[in-house]
């Protein structure tokens, strides 16, 4: 058995590599059809809009948000507290959240 001794780590050795190449693979070949791009998980798992400044679930106020995937139960389970809502408005007798940033 043979044992590689780089001091080279993937993230230091082939990521740029891989990145250089899908950023010209990107280039040449540009999504035509972004619908045929998207996703869908397998059981179990479930996608959640994620705050990239707080890391926790995004609201709707939340402009800097990323999907990520997560076994199911292990989300996050709070909101965003930089970015919350606002109670303006009562529809049919209840109170209704709006995405407007609270002022701070």
């Amino acid at each position: 058995m043979i044992i590689a001794t780089s001091p080279l780590e993937g993230a230091r050795s082939a990521l740029p590599i891989w990145t250089e190449f899908m950023l010209k693979a990107y280039e040449l070949h540009p999504v035509r059809d972004a619908a045929r791009m998207s996703f869908t998980p397998p059981s179990g798992i479930e996608i959640v809009k994620i705050d990239a400044e707080s890391l926790l679930r995004a609201t709707p106020s939340c402009q800097n948000t990323f999907e990520e995937a997560f076994v199911d139960g292990t989300a996050p389970a709070t909101y965003c507290p930089f970015h919350p809502l606002k109670i303006t408005k009562r529809f049919n007798g209840h109170r209704a959240l709006a995405a407007v940033a609270v002022a701070q």
